[in-house]
């Protein structure tokens, strides 16, 4: 299995950068086998295992998500409270089952906290890039993925 999907996450108007090293899975920085970001992309996040979700996603990089609140990398939670609001958005649409939610191929996950207008929440849900397609081999119009390194381990098809 090795399927992908679009994935941002906004805490009071500023995107998570998740190229950054620390979230970035690699020989030495394993993270989660079954579902990572690599190869410095931090947009486009990588299933290698079926049945895998948001939470273990965020888990391996020391943060947490449930229906109330999103624990940051920091320890810092963000809760939902009066107009400060935790959402989940898969494919444009508002979804409740947050750390539960299992990703599919090809889906735009948004994961958004803070005080939004509704504007500014679609804004946000556009903001999503549309580019595990690509990875995917799903849209080869667009061109084809770049080399990959083989992140995993054990049961996810790479040595």
């Amino acid at each position: 299995m090795h399927n992908h999907f679009d994935f941002r996450l906004v805490v009071d108007g500023q995107a998570i950068d998740f190229s950054q090293d620390k979230f970035q899975a690699t020989e030495a920085n394993h993270l989660h086998p079954g579902i990572h970001f690599h190869d410095g992309n931090g947009e486009v996040v990588h299933i290698h295992a079926a049945d895998v979700s948001l939470s273990d996603l965020l888990t391996s990089f020391g943060m947490g998500l449930t229906a109330q609140c999103l624990k940051l990398d920091t320890g810092q939670d963000k809760c939902t409270s009066g107009d400060q609001k935790l959402q989940l958005f898969v494919n444009g649409q508002a979804n409740t089952q947050f750390g539960a939610y299992q990703p599919n191929d090809l889906d735009r996950i948004l994961v958004l906290f803070g005080t939004y207008t509704p504007a500014e929440t679609q804004d946000q849900v556009a903001n999503v890039t549309d580019k595990a397609c690509i990875y995917s081999e799903k849209c080869p119009e667009r061109g084809q993925p770049p080399t990959e390194n083989c992140v995993g381990g054990l049961g996810t098809g790479c040595d």
